[in-house]
């Protein structure tokens, strides 16, 4: 399992986070919590929901000074009902030291052909790192893995639904433009998709033809290529885009009439 640490950020695990200095207060009620703690709180609740870590990659962002700044995470898990070997469950974890993005945690998958990468399920912490910061994040935490099998079995319910979905060449292309203009591609990731909704890379995903299934496919394996220093952060801020967009009832509503 790894990271999409393109630009800047570089990938550790949790004895790296260990070694990483005390966050340090950007004011006088400023209390962030280790990066390698908030890892600890997810792990210590996945009991409760019979949950069983499999694997895990982390990478944290830097400043120019030797600070750091941003964290991101991915925990791959196994759930005791997950009987689907198209892909993995998979747990993505995201806070900073610097106030620049919110602790979250999202359920994702990861596509087992090809390592694609799609983060849906969010849920936000929103809680300021203030005072008595521990135990607020640790009861929201709790809320938080609890909510974990419900995302699951949505997860694997519009996989179902992708791949069941038949579209022709035409609304793909139409679907593609418009995930373009909603911000699930960049301008630069739309030939990507195109080519690969066009010819795909693996047999996997045209096995069923034209589906909305190839276009997730393609549309994942493009976003694979960010150009940014928070190359994770847009990788799940763009499929949650896409996954959005190609829920039931929004793929019904944007889909042209077949000619």
């Amino acid at each position: 399992m790894s990271l999409i640490l393109h630009c800047g950020a570089n990938a550790t695990d949790r004895a790296g986070l260990a070694a990483l200095p005390p966050p340090r207060p950007l004011g006088a009620r400023h209390h962030p919590i280790p990066f390698l703690a908030l890892v600890e709180r997810v792990q210590d609740h996945f009991g409760s929901i019979g949950a069983r870590l499999k694997d895990e990659a982390f990478g944290v962002l830097m400043s120019p000074g030797g600070a750091a700044r941003r964290f991101f995470g991915l925990i791959e898990i196994e759930l005791p009902d997950h009987r689907d070997s198209t892909y993995t469950l998979q747990v993505g974890l995201r806070s900073s030291y610097d106030q620049s993005i919110s602790a979250g945690l999202a359920v994702g998958s990861r596509v087992l052909c090809c390592d694609n990468l799609s983060l849906s399920g969010t849920v936000e912490f929103r809680t300021k790192n203030t005072t008595f910061i521990d135990h607020r994040v640790t009861g929201l935490i709790g809320q938080a893995v609890q909510r974990i099998p419900a995302m699951a079995e949505s997860q694997s319910r519009f996989f179902e639904h992708l791949k069941n979905t038949t579209i022709t060449q035409e609304q793909g292309d139409h679907l593609l433009i418009e995930l373009t203009r909603r911000g699930a591609l960049a301008p630069s990731q739309l030939g990507v998709a195109i080519r690969e909704f066009d010819s795909p890379s693996y047999d996997e995903h045209g096995e069923l033809g034209w589906t909305a299934w190839r276009l997730f496919n393609a549309c994942t394996q493009a976003v694979k290529y960010p150009n940014s220093p928070n190359a994770l952060g847009l990788t799940w801020a763009r499929t949650q885009i896409l996954t959005e967009f190609l829920d039931p009832a929004q793929t019904s509503r944007a889909l042209p009439e077949a000619a």
